[in-house]
């Protein structure tokens, strides 16, 4: 009774996994974690559907996309096999599967950080491999290396960010959310600098009110130099707060006499801090603040 037991239960358990394999090899990118979690739990019997998806020569996108799949799923028992076809992967790939294989090398292959640290700070390599690089490492450290983020390191990442297809923004955020706080400054200098193209200064908009929504005293100073795209975006971040730091830190900046010895160009960007913080306070229902302008 015991061994039909068994063989019934080894039974169900191989049509399962069957099963699984034959889904994950279709599956979009946003299916693929709860199959490879699935998987993963059993590793031998998964092996024996997945190396044969391995061992064929794929030429097509469809089978391609099948083996980058099984590669996932055998990462966490044959590393020496995928790692670094997953890396490749990770590099050159589609831009969906960057946190599907980031995750899946920091539940198994943590020790692949050092070479993705080494594709960051190449500044020979490609910059796209060095952004996925990068992109990759923000999933891998941990709280306590969250200091080996250098100056560059974090200059690059901000103008790579917001230099991405919009279509991807989003997505790209959220892999760098666990560094959000240490990106702000960056995307600040970008939101504000007239030298960055109007596609990148609007892809920052977008960062700061992902990032920084919640940071108070941000927001007057960003809204005071934004662009009217840029002020779109941000201002209904604050537009059903009735917070009065806002409202006095806009009114300070409305109120700020320019000094005798100001220059010609600082005066005419004061002179456009001081507009704007007075447009939004108009917004926003406080008129009077606004008299001093």
């Amino acid at each position: 009774v015991l061994i039909l037991s068994y063989t019934a239960t080894t039974m169900r358990k191989r049509s399962r996994i069957k099963e699984l394999v034959a889904q994950l090899v279709i599956a979009k990118p946003i299916e693929l974690t709860n199959i490879l979690q699935e998987l993963r739990a059993h590793p031998d019997l998964s092996a024996e559907y997945l190396l044969p998806l391995l061992q064929v020569q794929a030429t097509t996108p469809k089978d391609k996309e099948a083996q980058l799949h099984a590669r996932l799923a055998m990462v966490s028992r044959d590393p020496a096999l995928v790692v670094d076809p997953l890396i490749k992967e990770l590099l050159d790939g589609k831009p969906e599967y960057v946190t599907l294989i980031r995750e899946q090398l920091r539940l198994s292959q943590p020790s692949v950080a050092p070479l993705l640290r080494s594709y960051l700070r190449d500044e020979q390599a490609e910059t796209q491999h060095r952004f996925r690089a990068a992109l990759a490492l923000v999933g891998l450290t941990d709280e306590s290396e969250r200091d080996s983020w250098t100056d560059d390191d974090l200059r690059f990442l901000a103008k790579q960010l917001v230099s991405q297809d919009a279509e991807y923004q989003a997505m790209l955020r959220d892999a760098l959310r666990p560094i959000q706080s240490r990106l702000l400054d960056e995307l600040e200098q970008i939101f504000a600098d007239v030298m960055a193209s109007d596609s990148q200064r609007f892809s920052a908009a977008h960062a700061l009110a992902d990032y920084a929504g919640s940071e108070i005293d941000r927001l007057p100073r960003l809204l005071t130099v934004a662009t009217a795209e840029q002020f779109d975006v941000l201002f209904p971040l604050i537009q059903d707060r009735s917070d009065r730091n806002i409202i006095d830190s806009l009114s300070d900046i409305v109120a700020e006499a320019p000094g005798a010895d100001l220059g010609s160009a600082s005066r005419i960007a004061l002179g456009q801090r001081r507009a704007n913080a007075a447009v939004t306070l108009l917004q926003l229902g406080e008129r009077k603040n606004v008299l001093p302008l």
